[in-house]
C-alpha cells in the first residue's frame, strides 16, 4: 500500500508514547489516527488513477487499431477522433496527477474526467460491439473510482489540516529539540506540502 507520510507520523508518535502533557498527547493521538486514515485515503486515490491509466492504454489500443484500418466502424471512429483524444488527454493528465501526489511531487492542476470518453463511446455506432467493448468495460469501471477518490482527495485535505493543528500545539510544548526538529521538518513540513499538493490539484 502507498506510504505518503504516515510511516513518519507513527515514528513521532513513537517517540512520545510515554509523554502526557495534554497538547503532546493529543498531537499523539492525531498522528495515529491520521496514519490509519492516510491507508484508506491514499488507496482510493491510486485506484482512481490507476484506473484512469488503465482506461488510456484501452483508449489508446482502439485509436491505433482505428488508424490502420479502413471500413466504416473506422471511419467511425475518426470522426470522434478529436472528442476521443481529449477524453485521452483528461485521463493521462489525472493518471499523472495521481503519481505525482503519491510520490510526493508537485501534481498540476487536473480537471476530472468523469464519463467524457464513455459519452464518446456511445456516439460511435459500432455494428460490431467487440471492438469497443474492452474500451466501454473500462470505462464504466473507470467512473465510480474517480467519484470514490474525488471524495477521499477532499476528506483527504481535512484530515491534515486536523494533523496541522494538532502539531502545532504539540510539538511547541516538547522541550527536547531533536524532537521538535524531527517533528517539524519530517512530519508537520510534509503535511503541510501534501496538503498544497492536494489543493493544487484542484478536484
Amino acid at each position: 500500500m502507498t506510504d505518503v507520510i504516515a510511516s513518519k507520523a507513527l515514528g513521532l508518535a513513537d517517540k512520545l508514547k510515554d509523554r502526557n502533557e495534554p497538547a503532546v498527547a493529543e498531537m499523539t493521538r492525531r498522528l495515529r489516527k491520521y496514519a490509519e486514515a492516510e491507508r484508506g485515503l491514499a488507496g482510493a486515490v491510486h485506484t482512481m488513477g490507476h484506473k484512469a491509466s488503465g482506461l488510456v492504454v484501452f483508449g489508446l489500443t482502439l485509436a491505433d487499431w482505428a488508424k490502420k484500418n479502413k471500413g466504416p466502424e473506422a471511419d467511425t471512429f475518426k470522426k470522434r477522433e478529436k472528442d476521443f483524444d481529449k477524453a485521452i488527454a483528461g485521463l493521462e493528465s489525472l493518471g499523472d496527477a495521481v503519481d505525482a501526489l503519491l510520490e510526493g511531487g508537485t501534481p498540476a492542476k487536473v480537471k476530472l474526467p468523469g464519463n467524457a470518453l464513455q459519452k464518446v463511446l456511445d456516439d460511435m455506432e459500432f455494428k460490431d460491439k467487440v471492438k469497443i467493448a474492452t474500451v466501454r468495460t473500462a470505462a464504466r469501471e473507470y467512473y465510480p473510482a474517480e467519484s470514490a477518490g474525488q471524495k477521499k482527495l477532499q476528506e483527504w485535505a481535512v484530515q491534515l489540516n486536523h494533523l496541522c493543528a494538532g502539531l502545532n500545539d504539540g510539538l511547541s510544548q516538547l522541550d527536547a529539540t531533536d524532537l521538535q526538529a524531527f517533528g517539524r521538518k519530517e512530519v508537520l513540513e510534509r503535511a503541510q506540502q501534501l496538503k498544497k499538493s492536494i489543493d493544487t490539484m484542484g478536484v
